[in-house]
């Protein structure tokens, strides 16, 4: 009887290791894409603030200035859309009737100095909307013109005329102011009355807040800042 021959144990272990080697070969999963970031918005580009150019010292005035005594100008604020605010102050220890008192302003504006009040009282001031915003509203220290002026920050113009009313007459006009350059409307009949001089106006570049005077009743654009 004839036997197969035994196979030694070194070579049936090679043959089991080769047999496992023949199976089916592994695939590499499929990595998971990396979310894509949401980009960086562009940063928003910062305002570059206005050049102010130096405002101009204005030489004395020449001649002789009549000061006001009654009722003057003592300032002028430049609020947010045009909407200039002029403070007039009432000098006297008396209260001033301004009944029909007219305001001039910008290309020969006209209109009273408020569109309720007819009085000003003794030494007080009070603040008028020359450029009447729809928000305005009335109290005894804070008035509306009747109509608007349409002056801005920078340039204007804003003259008063007591009853009886002239416009041409040195002995009607109470008080004149003028800014971003002088010959406005007006400043003719201010240069007759003595209380301004001709061709000056007060300097502005258009980054002031407000003008006021230096000395309160002092006429001409010298006397403000």
């Amino acid at each position: 009887m004839h036997r197969s021959p035994l196979l030694p144990a070194s070579v049936v272990s090679v043959l089991a290791f080769a047999g496992c080697l023949q199976g089916p070969a592994l695939q590499k999963p499929t990595p998971t894409p990396k979310p894509t970031g949401t980009p960086r918005p562009a940063p928003t580009p910062v305002a570059t603030p206005a050049t102010c150019t130096p405002v101009p010292t204005l030489p004395p005035p020449t001649g002789t200035l009549t000061p006001k005594t009654t009722v003057a100008w003592v300032a002028v604020e430049f609020a947010a859309g045009n909407d200039v605010v002029a403070t007039l102050r009432n000098l006297s220890s008396q209260s001033v009737d301004v009944t029909g008192w007219q305001l001039c302003g910008g290309e020969f504006v006209y209109g009273t100095l408020s569109k309720t009040r007819t009085a000003l009282p003794a030494n007080k001031d009070v603040k008028i909307h020359v450029n009447t915003v729809a928000s305005c509203a009335e109290s005894e220290t804070e008035w509306c013109a009747e109509v608007g002026t349409g002056v801005t920050a920078l340039a204007g113009n804003l003259a008063i005329y007591k009853t009886p009313v002239s416009f041409g007459a040195a002995s009607s006009i109470v008080d004149f102011v003028e800014w971003g350059g002088g010959g406005k409307p007006r400043e003719d009949v201010a240069v007759k009355a003595g209380i301004w001089t001709a061709g000056v106006g007060v300097p502005v570049n258009g980054c002031q807040a407000s003008l006021s005077v230096k000395v309160p009743g002092a006429s001409g654009a010298q006397n403000w800042q």
